[in-house]
């Protein structure tokens, strides 16, 4: 006999008071079988929806996750409770294909972390779940707001999750499908309404931040106080922006997460940044000892 969510929150989540925001609501949705799209906050508590509506299905729930390092904290932590779990992120391929030889004969974890990436081009993993697919009962795309083309996130892998799952159920029978989100205007709420089926759409409460704070700072050029031999413009714009934050007594890491992270894809960039900050004693960079 399955087991409610309530007696499972008790049983593996007891460290949890109780539901929160809409956790509960979009859980009964799932429950119910209802494709739903969930925007809650980051920090809300998006993961405990499908670890508990999974649990209540007592079928595979199959995750859908850019986040490498969440969903192996997630796997490692759900094992820990005695729940089934594989997560395919640092698996050598022998013990990869072999998990995926028992999924296909018919030993179904109770949840498949996976990424977009993968579905899109793991032949086998898809063979299995084809195989198993009536042992399936929750799909889960988080990150949602990666689907949308016109978003800053987007991922082109995320816009082949609703074919991926055409294929192994079916455009008719695809299982309940949970898309969650932190943010989604309303042109990219309305395309993933469209793509996943949704007939449910559930908002938190506060999806507002209020513990963000945005302020808008004229620096013009920065070059009163920050000549630099190259006079690159941008440098010395973020020099500015580096100095500013200091004055307002950030941390040597916050500055460096908040004016040198922009330039990490760049290497030189950031280097020679890093470099004439530390020269010129705008922000003295010893952030490799904090916990940023």
């Amino acid at each position: 006999m399955s087991m409610t969510k309530e007696e499972v929150l008790a049983k593996y989540f007891s460290e949890k008071k109780g539901f929160r925001d809409v956790q509960e609501e979009t859980i009964d949705s799932l429950l119910a079988g209802k494709n739903t799209l969930c925007l809650m906050p980051t920090g809300g508590g998006k993961s405990l929806i499908y670890q508990v509506a999974g649990l209540c299905m007592e079928k595979t729930t199959i995750i859908i996750s850019p986040l490498i390092a969440l969903m192996n904290q997630q796997n490692a932590e759900m094992r820990a409770k005695g729940i089934s779990t594989v997560s395919f992120s640092g698996m050598d391929y022998k013990k990869q294909f072999a998990l995926i030889t028992d999924m296909a004969n018919g030993v179904m974890p109770q949840y498949i972390f996976t990424s977009p990436e993968r579905i899109s081009s793991d032949g086998y993993l898809e063979y299995a779940l084809n195989k198993r697919r009536d042992d399936i009962g929750l799909v889960v795309v988080d990150e949602a707001h990666c689907i949308s083309q016109w978003g800053d996130g987007f991922r082109p892998a995320y816009r082949n999750i609703p074919d991926f799952l055409d294929r192994i159920f079916g455009r008719d029978g695809w299982p309940a499908t949970l898309c969650l989100t932190a943010t989604l205007n309303e042109e990219q709420q309305q395309q993933v309404i469209k793509d996943f089926h949704i007939s449910n759409v559930v908002k938190g409460e506060n999806l507002w931040r209020k513990n963000l704070y945005l302020e808008i700072l004229n620096l013009k050029d920065g070059k009163k106080d920050t000549k630099v031999e190259d006079d690159s413009f941008y440098l010395l714009t973020l020099a500015a922006v580096a100095k500013e934050l200091k004055k307002r007594g950030l941390s040597d890491a916050k500055v460096f997460l908040a004016v040198g992270l922009p330039l990490t894809r760049f290497g030189a960039e950031r280097n020679n940044f890093i470099k004439y900050l530390t020269k010129n004693k705008r922000v003295d960079f010893r952030y490799e000892n904090e916990a940023y």
